[in-house]
């Protein structure tokens, strides 16, 4: 029975510890569903997860996804949005300051205007 309950506890240290871990990469529920389920290797899954962040363009380090602006270098980060050429269908991303404006297939080289919302008509280019 007591090897038991030590187990338990060692179990549960392991789910707070990767929910702590979790947390700062915004992902705590997880983290702590692997710290219970995997034990140790859940703090080690935990540790070398990517989590909710991206790589800042200017500086390299990581930031959260829906960060405006970039902690570390204090550079603005414009979010970035996916769009697909109506001709070709070659998938693309594009600024969401650009969205609404006509912009060029890097492919085939069609202008067409991001569909968004600052879209003034809903009418393809002719």
């Amino acid at each position: 029975m007591e090897i038991f309950i030590i187990s338990f506890c060692v179990w549960m240290f392991c789910g707070i510890v990767s929910a702590m871990v979790g947390a700062k990469k915004g992902e705590g529920c997880l983290g702590f569903i692997l710290g219970m389920f995997l034990g140790p290797f859940g703090i080690l899954f935990a540790l070398l997860s990517k989590g909710n962040r991206k790589t800042c363009p200017f500086c390299k380090e990581m930031i959260h996804q829906d960060a405006s602006v970039c902690s570390h270098c204090r550079s603005a980060i414009e979010k970035m949005l996916e769009v697909r050429c109506p001709t070709c269908g070659e998938r693309g991303q594009v600024r969401a300051s650009l969205l609404g404006d006509c912009i060029e297939c890097p492919k085939c080289e069609t202008v067409f205007s991001a569909p968004g919302r600052s879209s003034r008509s809903s009418s393809p280019n002719a």
